[in-house]
């Protein structure tokens, strides 16, 4: 968590568990994930909310409400269908969205609203999966991914931004742009 007030961990058993820093035992141990979580991104916005991510036998991304401490239980806010790995998390400060990095099947970076999970924009870009995302300039949010397929890429996700009312839903079009691959 921001601030260090909570630390977050998790492996290969299916099993995240939510720290203290402070302390020697775990606060909450999360077991939802049907397969090894893959990613984890607490929510700038919320304190006490972190997103997990399964891998492949898995595929869903949730969202987690640690508050709920009356019943040493977290409150998953919101469990969806990721349709694939995901392999990692990375949630904005100057946004209310967040990009999850996936690997197999399509190894596409996907951009999804924080509130509901609903996707808002699916990317390729890299033909192995999404190993890592950082954010270079917070200002600006570009974001960095790394791959599998030896490449590192720039990426300005929320630059431009227009809305368009079609029927009852509000669909979302955006200019997407790729900077730059290192390789």
């Amino acid at each position: 968590q921001p601030g260090g007030r909570l630390l977050a961990s998790g492996g290969n058993d299916n099993l995240i568990f939510v720290w203290d820093p402070r302390s020697n035992k775990p606060l909450f141990e999360i077991s939802a994930h049907k397969a090894a979580f893959k990613a984890l991104a607490w929510n700038p916005h919320n304190f006490g909310e972190l997103l997990s991510g399964g891998g492949t036998a898995d595929a869903s991304i949730k969202l987690w409400n640690l508050n709920s401490v009356q019943s040493r239980q977290p409150e998953e806010i919101f469990s969806v269908e990721a349709g694939g790995q995901v392999c990692a998390l990375l949630v904005p400060k100057n946004t209310k969205e967040f990009v999850a990095g996936m690997g197999y099947p399509n190894n596409e970076i996907k951009i999804l609203d924080l509130n509901n999970g609903e996707r808002i924009a699916s990317i390729d870009g890299h033909i192995s999966r999404v190993l890592h995302m950082s954010l270079c300039d917070e200002e600006n949010d570009i974001v960095a991914t790394l791959s599998a397929d030896q490449s590192i890429k720039f990426w300005n996700f929320f630059q431009k931004e227009k809305f368009i009312t079609e029927s009852k839903h509000r669909l979302r079009q955006r200019s997407i742009e790729f900077i730059s691959d290192i390789r």
